[in-house]
């Protein structure tokens, strides 16, 4: 008999502006959707009898943040501006056990980065305007309400632990 897999369903999202570390207290948006960027080891071809991609597991690929939000929502337009900024995206899962009980986790993506498009949207009647902005990252770190770590990577300072494993620990090492 195959085993049921815990189910998870999102209950709310919110992005906060972090401030010289300090998080506002009073989210800039929330009900927002997030689209994650994948965590991408670089490749590189070598000359093998022909050529053969080998995965670089010392460094990833650009990672880019998508948020979607109400375009009209002036708390939201704080979070967008000039420089490297700052930014905390919580969310909470209900998550079904197999035993038949419920938890209820918390979610943290802290992220640094430049806005590199602004969400004005679509203007629709009857509508509510939406649009999504794009967040080039520097850093990207993930955690849980229980202080799980799930990845950190940070580009600036030579940064990519993932599940645990510091995958740059020789080379930062040696620097």
């Amino acid at each position: 008999m195959k085993q049921i897999e815990r189910f998870t369903h999102i209950e709310g999202v919110a992005v906060y502006n972090v401030t010289n570390g300090v998080q506002d207290e009073t989210p800039s948006a929330v009900d927002v959707s997030l689209s994650i960027p994948e965590i991408t080891f670089e490749a590189t071809e070598v000359p093998m009898m022909g050529s053969v991609s080998v995965v670089d597991q010392t460094r990833v690929q650009a990672l880019e943040l998508e948020i979607t939000i109400e375009s009209d929502n002036p708390n939201a337009i704080r979070l967008f501006g000039p420089g490297v900024r700052t930014w905390r995206c919580a969310w909470v899962e209900s998550i079904l056990q197999p035993s038949g009980l419920t938890d209820v986790l918390g979610f943290y993506l802290d992220v640094s980065g430049y806005c590199t498009s602004y969400p004005e949207g679509s203007k629709e009647l009857g509508s509510q305007a939406t649009g999504s902005a794009k967040l080039s990252l520097l850093s990207m770190k993930k955690t849980d309400s229980n202080n799980t770590i799930y990845y950190d990577i940070d580009r600036t300072k030579g940064l990519l632990k993932i599940n645990g494993i510091d995958y740059r620990e020789n080379i930062n090492k040696l620097l």
